[in-house]
């Protein structure tokens, strides 16, 4: 029961290869993948990892409470000389963006994070995130999407970046777990968590609900931790996983190959994305990473898979509520994905490799003992070199050498700006403390970015419209109303509040509560209008006041009589 559960999954995931090699029958067993390249890499000095971060310009976690990254006692090497390989997804607007260094917790040292090719999300440009040094050591800066500048005359969004204008915001209050005020409009909208937004001062913009769309993940707004501050990137659509591009595996050199002047590194062995559904988890404040972290030390490391990530206590992880939205029809994917990542956790399930050299050796030793089921295979088939890509899994193109060039020469780009980039930041907190100290304020730093093609130009590539969010308010607990949208697009004007917000916790007055004029819903009156003379109106006479009876009189005191004088007396 439980294999054909797993074999359900495994093609609801999409993994097809090894369905052709089930039907080809059980005397013809599927060759081991990649082995010459796998024994290449090695001589190279350098191994193709099965398991590691995501690049996080493909994929990147929303966290409503960022927290600072890990610091690292060891300094991270140069960047690398990257060349973008010479085949990619098929697609007008795909590009290339660089790889970086990550740190290894079980290595004790970096690994290289490859790069990706990325059909960006429109309108959007790529902000490379770098290694900043602080005391103890070293800490990652994370890179983010950025919106392009706005239109000549069209007002920004709420706290957003624009063009090459970066603000630094000061730490925004706690999240609020508010419950869900209103109901799902229809069975095809997800939740919003509410999210504080800077306007002179936080105020709380409560959830809201959105409308799944084919093809497209929504990204709901968020704040990047840096040293400086916190940059608030807004809510936008980005493509759904099978569409943005592809991955490629991350790799660890066993030495520095890259101080050698002739040396540069070409991923060549890429990340099935159906291999990233089964076996992704998120790291708040690391990350989406792939591969085998369904070992208890991950968990208590914070790994925690993309099922179960939530953002607050009302929204899923955005990729996994898109997931179970497109396999709606199917009642079974959802609960055959859970029960795969149980079965991996208590170890009733194979696990996927660490490495290339383990998944070949894994496959070799399942075709050794001629076992033909088809879903121990898939499980150990996380990588593939280009030439062999299984073409119903991904549909790969040729890069003419002088498009291979120009990648190039863009990642570069990309490369000097996050060079750029950590100067400014540096700069800042020298001669300030950025957004967080006490009583700080905003902070403005441009970067010259390379720009590109804005990914909407692209025909087919128009995102949906912008949803309609709610007016920020004063605190939570205020009734959110969804109401019109503004003049960018994408949420109303803020109103100030009578009363400021504080953060839980501290005692404040209660906010007062600002209602908005109510509309006159009724139909119009069609009656026509009356033309007889209207009579005066009636007066009726008011009732006389009650007389109130005659208070009773005191009787009269008596009078005292004078003494009789001598005269009066009788014969005198």
């Amino acid at each position: 029961m439980y294999v054909r559960r797993l074999a359900a999954v495994l093609g609801t995931l999409g993994l097809g290869m090894l369905l052709a090699t089930a039907t080809a029958g059980r005397t013809q067993q599927p060759p081991p993948p990649d082995a010459r390249g796998a024994a290449q890499e090695q001589q190279q000095d350098q191994e193709v990892l099965a398991r590691g971060p995501v690049h996080e310009a493909f994929a990147e976690p929303v966290d409503n409470n960022p927290k600072p990254t890990q610091v690292v006692a060891k300094e991270p090497p140069p960047a690398i000389e990257e060349i973008p390989p010479d085949q990619k997804p098929a697609g007008e607007n795909v590009q290339w963006i660089p790889g970086y260094w990550s740190f290894d917790e079980d290595r004790k040292d970096y690994i290289w994070v490859s790069g990706v090719w990325r059909a960006p999300p429109p309108d959007r440009n790529w902000v490379p995130g770098h290694w900043n040094q602080v005391n103890g050591g070293w800490q990652w800066t994370p890179g983010f999407w950025m919106a392009l500048q706005a239109a000549a005359g069209e007002p920004a969004a709420d706290n957003q970046q624009g063009g090459d204008n970066i603000q630094y915001l000061p730490q925004p209050p706690e999240p609020v777990n508010a419950a869900v005020s209103m109901p799902a409009p229809n069975p095809n909208s997800v939740f919003v968590p509410g999210i504080w937004v800077y306007r002179d001062r936080y105020l709380w913009r409560p959830g809201f609900w959105v409308d799944y769309r084919p093809g497209w993940v929504w990204i709901p707004a968020h704040y990047v931790w840096t040293p400086v501050g916190f940059v608030f990137v807004e809510g936008y659509w980005d493509l759904e996983l099978s569409r943005r591009g592809l991955v490629f595996a991350p790799v660890y050199f066993r030495r520095p190959l890259w101080t050698e002047a002739s040396w540069s590194y070409q991923p060549s062995y890429l990340v099935y994305n159906d291999f990233l559904t089964a076996a992704l988890f998120v790291r708040p404040g690391g990350g989406y990473y792939f591969g085998n972290y369904f070992e208890p030390e991950y968990r208590r490391r914070g790994f925690v898979p993309w099922i179960d990530f939530r953002i607050g206590n009302t929204g899923y992880d955005p990729l996994f509520s898109y997931y179970r939205w497109s396999h709606r029809n199917d009642r079974a994917a959802v609960r055959d994905l859970r029960d795969l990542y149980t079965a991996r956790f208590n170890g009733t399930a194979a696990r996927p490799p660490a490495t290339l050299v383990q998944q070949n050796t894994l496959i070799q030793n399942i075709t050794n003992n001629r076992v033909t089921n088809v879903t121990n295979v898939q499980q150990m088939t996380a990588l593939a070199s280009l030439r062999n890509a299984n073409p119903t899994l991904v549909r790969l193109q040729p890069v003419p050498r002088a498009q291979q060039l120009q990648e190039q020469k863009f990642a570069q780009s990309l490369r000097q700006a996050s060079v750029t980039r950590a100067r400014s930041e540096a700069r800042v907190l020298t001669t300030n403390s950025g957004a967080t100290g006490a009583n700080a304020r905003p902070v403005h730093v441009d970067l010259n970015l390379p720009k590109r093609t804005p990914n909407a130009a692209v025909a087919g590539m128009r995102p949906p419209p912008a949803p309609t969010v709610a007016h920020p308010t004063t605190g939570p607990g205020i009734v959110n109303r969804p109401s019109g949208v503004g003049r960018d697009g994408t949420h109303e004007t803020m109103t100030r509040p009578n009363e400021p917000q504080t953060r839980p916790g501290t005692e404040t007055r209660p906010p007062v509560r600002t209602e908005p004029p109510r509309r006159d819903t009724r139909p119009p009156d069609t009656t026509p209008p009356r033309t007889e003379p209207r009579s005066a109106p009636k007066t009726e006479p008011r009732p006389a006041p009650k007389a109130e009876p005659p208070r009773p009189q005191p009787p009269p005191r008596p009078q005292p009589q004078p003494p009789p004088r001598k005269d009066d007396k009788k014969g005198g």
